[in-house]
């Protein structure tokens, strides 16, 4: 694959304002987040910030202690910085591993660009989800379209729905969206969809996608990253579950692929990590970046300070090698619920449902063979304490789907045999009209 991407030219400079909408073009950086900007020593009479007195601040030291035993030990220093107004950009100690991080693991043509004022940036987000958030209300404006594969993140719809844009879908399998339909679907976009307009940006999970479970193939990757580039569209790669893919290598993110900078990758710590530290990271172009910081200087103003030095400390601690570990750790994990869940789906759901093996994440997708509106299914078994999700949410503009979501990702073996008996039970009773 590195030989394929380097045979590869990049475009002419993309110029990215043409893709902003038109509320974030708006937008101008907070003088009073810009005027604490590049101070130049410690020295500096810092009388422009609202920043309290670090006496103020109740906790004076912190000892974090990991499964294995070390103890990891937070100092006063440590702890009054952890407690104060941060940077927009996140800890520049953190800012430093991540940067570190997305070259070791994907190697972006664009980051070895330091020169570049269109080159690779990073920013540390409050968690993946408000970093999506932000990133489409920067890059679609009212009447716009967003193409994503088919099915998708069904949050992401309710994100980009009070935007006015329209989501249209791609038809997907178990390798990805299908690069023949998409092409086929631009190529011929005013016959499809003689009324919305031509889309200039993917959304995109290709790696254990939410609800599929599904890793595109390599070559999916390339054809679908080359059809982005013929139709002159970014590319916003939500890679939540990269980390978990239950093989090794891992597979190449679009982000590795990326030699014109048309690529947002949306990177998070919830997957592998815990989610109640809501942290994540965004690798982009870095007008991208910069336009996320200016939208960040009025929102969240800056992510968590205490998570971020939590995460600072632990890849202090592992290094990149160690945060590779637990990924892998945590892939494991997930592919023991997998296969537990598989044991038990084969058992009292084949006559009934079908699936594909998840590759990744936490989910399996799973059609009805017979029933045409699982929402049906998804009612009963609440009535009977089992929880899962109707598949219609994750699939745009429908409302009845023969698909449920299940999550497998924290019941115990014994829940998930449960759950998989009584919705093969609640299957059955209404294929029989009962």
């Amino acid at each position: 694959m590195a030989n394929e991407r380097n045979s590869i030219r990049p475009t002419n400079g993309i110029k990215y304002e043409s893709y902003f909408s038109k509320l974030s073009l708006k937008r101008t950086r907070t003088p009073l987040r810009a005027t604490g900007d590049n101070i130049p020593s410690p020295d500096v009479c810092y009388l422009s910030g609202g920043f309290p007195p670090a006496e103020m601040f109740p906790i004076v030291h912190t000892e974090i202690t990991l499964r294995d035993g070390t103890k990891l030990n937070l100092d006063k220093d440590t702890m009054e910085e952890t407690q104060q107004y941060g940077d927009t950009y996140g800890m520049a100690g953190l800012h430093k591993c991540l940067v570190d991080l997305v070259r070791r693991v994907h190697n972006p043509p664009t980051l070895n660009k330091p020169n570049d004022d269109n080159g690779l940036g990073v920013l540390i987000s409050a968690g993946g989800q408000s970093a999506l958030h932000h990133c489409f209300n920067i890059v679609l404006s009212e009447g716009d379209t967003l193409l994503v594969q088919n099915p998708t993140y069904a949050t992401m719809i309710y994100i980009v729905q009070p935007i006015g844009a329209t989501v249209i879908g791609v038809e997907s399998d178990k390798d990805g969206i299908i690069s023949s339909k998409m092409e086929e679907l631009l190529e011929n976009w005013e016959q499809h969809h003689k009324t919305a307009r031509r889309p200039r940006v993917l959304y995109c999970v290709p790696t254990g996608d939410n609800p599929r479970g599904a890793s595109w193939s390599q070559t999916r990757r390339q054809e679908v990253y080359n059809i982005c580039r013929k139709y002159e569209m970014l590319i916003m790669e939500d890679d939540a579950y990269y980390f978990t893919h239950f093989t090794r290598p891992l597979p190449p993110s679009l982000l590795s692929l990326d030699v014109d900078g048309r690529v947002i990758r949306f990177d998070t710590f919830s997957k592998i990590l815990a989610p109640g530290i809501r942290l994540g990271y965004v690798s982009a172009p870095k007008p991208v970046i910069e336009l996320l910081a200016t939208v960040y200087q009025t929102s969240v103003l800056f992510p968590s300070q205490l998570s971020q030095v939590f995460v600072l400390s632990l890849l202090r601690h592992w290094g990149n090698e160690g945060f590779l570990r637990q990924g892998e750790r945590t892939a494991a994990l997930l592919k023991r619920q997998a296969n537990y869940i598989l044991e038990a789906a084969n058992k009292y759901l084949k006559d009934v449902c079908e699936w594909d093996e998840p590759k990744a994440g936490m989910f399996l997708w799973v059609k009805f063979k017979r029933l045409a509106d699982a929402s049906l299914v998804v009612e009963k078994c609440k009535q009977r304490g089992v929880l899962i999700v109707a598949g219609h949410f994750a699939i745009p503009q429908v409302r009845v789907a023969p698909f449920v979501r299940l999550a497998f990702g924290m019941p115990t073996k014994e829940e998930l045999f449960r759950a998989c008996k009584i919705i093969g039970e609640v299957a059955r009773e209404l294929e029989q009209g009962s």
